[in-house]
């Protein structure tokens, strides 16, 4: 899975890089997910800013595979929290902005997208989400 998670770091990175340079005034923003079993299911780890290529470089070279080999993975949990989070999970959109989310996944999105963190998060990581159906 390392190689994997490398391909979709370096991926990430030189879209980032592409989209700042051609498109003045980008605000980003970064997060990750697990599996629902794992430590958190989505982790904000920069809310949507200006940052420089470097910094969102440095918050990508965050993410790593732990376990794996199983579902269901949080990533569709993990975009409605990007879209409509609050809280810890705000993701800060501006008003009046083009909004835009790009998902990378390793594996088929198994996991409600309603799925609740529980219990509340006391930081910008949510715990295991909620194994019930949508």
């Amino acid at each position: 899975m390392g190689g994997i998670i490398n391909s979709i770091k370096t991926s990430a990175i030189s879209l980032h890089a592409s989209l700042t340079a051609s498109t003045p005034g980008v605000w980003s923003g970064v997060a990750g997910y697990k599996d629902i079993d794992d430590d958190y299911a989505y982790r904000l780890t920069a809310p949507i800013q200006a940052m420089t290529s470097a910094t969102v470089a440095s918050r990508i070279n965050t993410w790593f595979a732990q376990g794996g080999g199983d579902t269901p993975e949080a990533n569709l949990y993990a975009l409605t929290q990007v879209a409509v989070g609050t809280g810890a999970f705000a993701s800060n959109w501006r008003s009046k902005s083009i909004k835009m989310m790009c998902g990378l996944v390793t594996n088929v999105a198994t996991t409600p997208a309603s799925a609740p963190p529980s219990p509340a998060p006391s930081s910008h990581s949510s715990p295991r989400a909620s194994r019930s159906s949508p």
